[in-house]
């Protein structure tokens, strides 16, 4: 949830960042996603060894990565802010 958990200081520091449309939803999709991941995550011990639940696991990690390149998150944020130039 690192991306997730620097999103809600940065909003509770600084309100809600000025940025585009596009940037919002993706902000957006990767706070879902870090959440549907976490929820997975917690589910894993219960299922015990599902190869299903793990395929759905790398496959939700591998959509957190296309979101944020991997990024940490400051610098995630800095990409947003620079692809919202023209908002």
């Amino acid at each position: 949830m690192k991306y997730s958990n620097y999103f809600g200081m940065v909003f509770r520091s600084q309100g809600i960042p000025q940025i585009s449309v596009h940037q919002m939803q993706r902000l957006m999709n990767i706070v879902a996603t870090e959440n549907e991941l976490k929820g997975m995550l917690v589910m894993k011990p219960k299922i015990n060894k599902n190869q299903h639940h793990d395929m759905n696991i790398w496959k939700k990690e591998r959509q957190l990565v296309e979101l944020t390149g991997n990024q940490k998150p400051k610098d995630l944020m800095q990409e947003m802010f620079s692809l919202s130039t023209n908002y």
